[in-house]
């Protein structure tokens, strides 16, 4: 978290109202580079903010962390079996 706050500047208040769907990952016009795009409502409405090019490889990272991932080796019971008739 505190990467994510360092990388974006978001201040607490800012942080606790942010949702998955506030963030958007984008190429930067300007650079070329991928960043993510935020949309941070405040108390005086919704306001946009680009975070450094580091904190995309972060979040991709968490994400690959927080993939669930296919077990090998263990048989998958399909639905053909479940609806044949014994």
């Amino acid at each position: 978290m505190v990467l994510f706050v360092a990388n974006t500047g978001l201040r607490p208040d800012e942080l606790y109202r942010l949702e998955h769907r506030d963030v958007e990952i984008v190429d930067d016009e300007n650079t070329g580079e991928t960043i993510l795009e935020i949309e941070v409502r405040g108390k005086r409405g919704v306001g946009y903010c680009k975070s450094t090019v580091g904190l995309f490889g972060l979040i991709n990272a968490l994400r690959r962390a927080i993939t669930p991932r296919q077990r090998t080796g263990y048989s998958q019971i399909t639905t053909e079996r479940c609806l044949t008739p014994s």
